[in-house]
């Protein structure tokens, strides 16, 4: 309940910003943080549906709530590179980091590996279901998208998608050299690899 509430102020305060936004630096960086409460408002909802049962028609509200988390994030994280790659002073310190642009860019990346391991982590008989579902979300929010080709049977866009988040997040420790934390989701992502390249039960 406390995230709905949340999600839904966050969501109001976006509108309101965006009704009236401008130029102006301090009302776009607080656009892109409002958009940066509302995707972890929207995966801390998402994290309560795990357990739900997959379903053959349409998707879970696991997979809605995901996807809205990881599309703020991206929303986020394209407003901003795009503020700073017209060469304005960014200054993004969204959930108190200090990392800015890389911030944004290690959030979509570490959702996307998220989704992947819970994937991973459902029974063998829903396992092709869970890989299918990350893969509709995660498929949206590419690193490098001219890379890969998304008609490739499923094991093989598993693995693209898992080697697409590794690059995501070593890129983020090269752009701040002390952000931590995308060492430890990096590492994590490089444990997961074996799983990940020979997941049991894909059949397509």
């Amino acid at each position: 309940r406390t995230s709905i509430m949340a999600l839904k102020l966050f969501q109001a305060s976006v509108d309101s910003l965006r009704s009236s936004i401008s130029d102006d630096s301090d009302n776009c960086a607080a656009t892109w943080e409002a958009l940066f409460m509302i995707g972890k408002c929207c995966e801390k909802i998402a994290n309560t549906l795990k357990e739900e049962d997959f379903i053959d028609k349409g998707e879970r509200l696991y997979e809605k709530f995901m996807h809205q988390a990881l599309g703020s994030y991206h929303t986020a994280f394209a407003e901003a590179k795009a503020f700073d790659d017209d060469g304005n002073s960014l200054e993004f310190q969204g959930g108190g980091s200090s990392h800015g642009l890389a911030e944004l860019k290690y959030r979509v990346h570490a959702t996307r590996l998220k989704l992947l391991i819970a994937a991973m982590k459902v029974s063998s008989e829903d396992l092709d279901k869970g890989i299918a579902e990350a893969l509709r979300v995660s498929e949206n929010f590419w690193y490098k998208p001219e890379t890969y080709d998304t008609d490739k049977p499923l094991h093989h866009r598993l693995w693209n998608v898992f080697i697409d988040t590794v690059d995501a997040l070593a890129s983020c420790r090269q752009e701040s050299s002390f952000f931590h934390r995308s060492v430890y989701r990096h590492a994590q992502a490089l444990l997961w690899a074996p799983i990940f390249s020979h997941p049991l039960g894909t059949t397509s």
